[in-house]
């Protein structure tokens, strides 16, 4: 005799096993047949096999009866066939094949192995899913380890990090999930490339070189500067949209030379590189990460925490030392312009005159002063077009946290410890200078 199914669903839960009649159901006035020319009204008992969702699944019918004469169903197999399913009816009646009187089943041991079964279904089903997200997981996990990118892992960014190291460099989840895109860019010769360091004045330099090249007309920038100048590596605008540009096309990235399309080298675009001190980076990127941002951050660190992320090169982009030495040892390429944060702040004239010959551009005294003067750090954060006020307006920025901060050159007095100071002074001095390069973090004028 073979259990009943419930008997089944029950068992793996209970590791129990518990036999029950084989049973019946009697289901009256499904319809009528035609045979030997004759219409008739049949009634048939079938053997089930298991019930859900108010129908009964049969594994094979067993009789029918005709009015008042029951016939084998094999004489109605036309009409009958085997696993045939059948909607339930109100008036079904249960009985068993022992010959025994059985009474109903008690509707709440029904109701009870409903339940079962529904959990056994949904631990089911919900295992399954699990497994699924563990093994995509892993999947991708080790898809990422064969292209070299392995993730950044440190209790400060939690759980999840976004960040992955990939040839040398920390990168957030946006450009890795698209670097076959960013490898294989097609640059052009009459692109205008602006490359930084976060955080070391790449609005203030973008502003500069898009009034240079359309010859200070202040029209053609009265619209938001990320519109004009897209970041190259980020989900907005997308690679493939700025592909479409027009020529010339200004594209702002925060990617190490080593990292920009690999016919870069080839095409050789005008690239124009700022380097800024790393003390005042990592006070105005902390601003930027954790307040600014404040809404959307993924994680919440103290400054010292942040400083301490930042000298063990686990900040997005970084190695800073690294990113910065790059540029530096490509300045004398013919298509690079190397210039400083701090550069810009003593004398911003002397450099705008020094972009314009680099793009080959002539400016009148006027153009380069009112250029200058548009581009002020007063000016600029409160101008609407560059400052990303409509970063509050998509509620991804806290309005109580300007884009532009303070625009000074040792800021970083204010903020750094001891310890930290000494730290990045060996990082500059062991990994940086010894190329050549210095850069300024203070001035006597404290105002500048």
């Amino acid at each position: 005799m073979q259990p009943h199914p419930f008997s089944l669903f029950s068992s793996l839960l209970t590791n129990s096993f518990i036999p029950e009649p084989e049973v019946f159901y009697v289901i009256p006035g499904l319809g009528s047949v035609t045979n030997r020319n004759k219409t008739m009204n049949f009634t048939h008992f079938f053997r089930t096999s298991f019930l859900r969702d108010g129908k009964i699944f049969f594994t094979r019918p067993v009789i029918s009866s005709f009015g008042t004469k029951s016939v084998p169903l094999r004489s109605c197999q036309a009409v009958i066939k085997n696993d045939a399913k059948v909607t339930i009816f109100p008036q079904v009646r249960r009985f068993s094949t022992n010959h025994q009187n059985v009474p109903n089943i008690d509707p709440k041991q029904q109701q009870r192995r409903r339940a079962l079964t529904i959990l056994t279904y949904a631990s089911g089903f919900i295992g399954a899913c699990l497994l699924t997200a563990v093994g995509t997981q892993e999947y991708q996990r080790l898809k990422l380890r064969a292209r070299g990118i392995e993730p950044l892992k440190n209790r400060l960014y939690g759980r999840r990090s976004r960040l992955f190291y990939y040839r040398g460099y920390v990168l957030p989840n946006f450009v890795v999930d698209n670097i076959d895109n960013i490898h294989t860019f097609k640059v052009r010769e009459d692109d205008i490339w602006i490359v930084s360091y976060p955080k070391a004045g790449t609005t203030w330099l973008q502003e500069v070189i898009y009034l240079i090249d359309n010859n200070a007309d202040f029209e053609s920038v009265k619209s938001r500067i990320e519109d004009r100048i897209p970041y190259f590596e980020f989900i907005y605008p997308g690679i493939k949209n700025i592909n479409n540009l027009p020529s010339p096309r200004y594209i702002k990235t925060h990617l190490p030379f080593s990292l920009l399309p690999n016919d870069f080298k080839e095409k050789k675009p005008k690239t124009i590189y700022i380097a800024r001190n790393a003390k005042d980076t990592v006070v105005s990127l902390y601003h930027f990460a954790q307040k600014f941002f404040k809404p959307v951050v993924t994680y919440h660190v103290s400054f010292d925490e942040f400083c301490q992320l930042f000298v063990s090169d686990q900040v997005m982009y970084g190695p800073w030392w690294k990113h910065v030495r790059e540029a530096w040892e490509r300045r004398n390429d013919d298509n690079v312009l190397f210039i400083t944060y701090e550069d810009m702040k003593m004398d911003m004239p002397g450099l705008i005159k020094k972009i314009a010959t680099f793009l080959g551009k002539t400016l009148s005294p006027q153009d380069v002063e009112a250029i200058a003067a548009h581009c002020s750090f007063d000016e600029m954060k409160k101008n609407n077009y560059v400052n990303y006020t409509w970063f509050y307006e998509r509620g991804v920025a806290d309005k109580d946290q300007p884009f532009m901060r303070k625009g000074k050159v040792g800021d970083w007095k204010d903020h750094i410890s001891k310890e930290f100071v000494s730290q990045l002074d060996e990082i500059m001095a062991a990994k940086v200078e010894p190329t050549g390069l210095t850069l300024t973090d203070s001035f006597e004028d404290s105002d500048i």
